[in-house]
């Protein structure tokens, strides 16, 4: 079943249609439509996108911060090889030679189909009505609605739980329902499996183990039992190593980075800094630069993908990805901001003795440190701009760029959102810019917040791709211009 055609939904598309590099793992991208589970079977590669010098750069230096000490995360990028690559073109003065070099040995490709089946390693279809286990050939699919239906009752089919790893081991992250059976062999069940048959009753030998009932979906694992076809025996499902749940999509988890075009923020852009100039509530002499571009050049790619829920697998991709030019705010830090924020975390934690110590050797050069700010200031954009402008909070991303010391914060759909574009408008009912308010609303909470570094109170948020570390809403306290004494805290 092919599912994605076009570029204008290439922004879902590259986060749920994902290959292995290696063509031995089995685990691809999920989808979910109409609560079936499809895996990406195929996608066809498009134009390649281009990246310049200073894109590479940007990605491979950045990368490398953020990630080099993560060594699940680290083998997603070669960087050792660009680095190399970003040497060669140091040499090289040619635009065209640089440009067809970058391609050759960086290949990344937009997406323009995207082909996709069900599941079958995975789930099982399963009647509500009837209680009947189905494998996808067993079944029909309604073409017009897209639905699967029983081809006993004509009720539509649902899919089954599968068991997803709850303690590490080398076992696989996710196994299909019916192989986890009390009192049934396990090389039987899985012997069943791969051939797509029921396994056999180890009770009478007669029937077949092909009813699944769910009495407490509240309990799902306490209360699921496979039933026989022939004798009607329970049997239990159980595993010391897994658990149940339902399937979605979400058990696989793109890995995206991001990079940026500087050029394209000079296009057309507001400076934000002139009309926060005296502001009580926010510190321009800390900022090198803060602007709107509604002309923002952003390239992302996809690496890899994490397979699994409780415990996941992290898997190369073939690298797919997009460029899109959209509204963004910028702003770039001085580096004495590093020197102040030091400071200030010792002030702030100088009566909490494990935090004060745990901050006494950090200093301005940290890169630690400068992932903490930067990820921060990333992160408490992101907080008040669905209140300023009416966009939800999954219609932006951002970038943290630490070789720059700022943070690009940018609406994923293609042409923006209008969302951005707030900050720089003017309130006609309380004369002033509106960037004040935002500023004033920002700053009062994350001064009033009582948690001990970050909450989904102020700057935590769902969908963080590093699960909400390395943030600390304290480091933010001398850009809001918050004194060390006043900032409210929980320890």
């Amino acid at each position: 079943m092919v599912y994605f055609r076009t570029d204008e939904d290439s922004n879902d598309a590259i986060r749920k249609f994902m290959l292995p590099m290696d063509e031995k793992t089995f685990q691809t991208g999920l989808y979910q439509y109409k609560s079936a589970i499809y895996k990406t079977k195929a996608i066809d590669a498009g134009s390649t996108l281009m990246f310049n010098e200073d894109e590479l750069r940007i990605l491979v230096d950045n990368f490398d911060r953020i990630y080099g000490d993560n060594p699940e995360l680290a083998k997603l990028l070669e960087v050792e090889e660009l680095r190399e690559l970003l040497g060669l073109l140091n040499n090289i003065d040619d635009p065209e030679v640089k440009r067809d070099l970058i391609a050759n040995q960086f290949a990344c490709h937009k997406m323009t189909r995207a082909e996709v089946r069900f599941a079958d390693d995975l789930c099982q279809f399963w009647c509500s009505k009837c209680k009947r286990l189905f494998f996808e050939e067993e079944v029909q699919r309604k073409r017009e609605y897209n639905v699967f239906k029983c081809p006993n009752d004509g009720r539509t089919l649902q899919i089954t739980p599968i068991w997803v790893l709850k303690v590490e081991t080398e076992k696989s992250p996710t196994t299909p329902l019916p192989v986890w059976i009390s009192g049934a062999n396990l090389s039987s069940l899985w012997d069943a499996w791969k051939n797509h048959t029921s396994a056999a009753c180890p009770k009478c030998n007669k029937g077949v183990l092909n009813s699944y009932y769910s009495k407490n979906p509240a309990r799902l694992m306490e209360s699921s039992t496979i039933v026989c076809s022939n004798c009607k025996n329970e049997f239990r499902l159980y595993s010391a190593n897994y658990s149940l749940t339902n399937a979605s999509e979400n058990l696989s988890q793109p890995f995206l980075v991001s990079t940026y075009s500087r050029n394209s923020l000079k296009l057309n852009n507001s400076n934000l800094a002139s009309l926060l100039e005296s502001s009580p509530c926010f510190d321009t002499s800390f900022v090198e630069e803060f602007l709107f571009a509604p002309e923002a050049r952003i390239k992302e790619i996809v690496l890899g993908y994490l397979y699994g829920a409780n415990i996941t697998r992290t898997i190369k991709a073939k690298k797919f990805g997009r460029d899109i030019k959209t509204g963004a705010l910028y702003l770039r830090l001085k580096s004495h901001y590093f020197e102040t924020v030091s400071s200030y975390l010792k002030e702030v934690f100088k009566e909490h003795p494990s935090y004060y110590q745990k901050y006494q050797g950090v200093t301005a050069t940290d890169k630690d440190l400068h992932k903490l700010v930067l990820h921060s200031l990333a992160h408490a954009f992101l907080t008040r701009l669905p209140a300023v402008s009416g966009v939800s909070l999954d219609s932006f991303s951002y970038i943290y760029d630490m070789i720059n010391d700022a943070v690009l914060v940018y609406e994923e759909a293609p042409g923006g959102l209008g969302a951005c574009i707030e900050l720089s408008r003017f309130d006609e009912q309380k004369k002033e810019p509106i960037i004040l308010e935002f500023f004033t609303k920002l700053r009062e909470n994350i001064g009033s917040c009582t948690c001990d570094d970050r909450c989904k109170y102020c700057i935590a948020t769902r969908g963080c791709q590093e699960w909400n570390e390395a943030l600390s809403r304290f480091t933010l306290g001398p850009l809001l211009r918050l004194d060390a004494q006043d900032i409210s805290w929980g320890f």
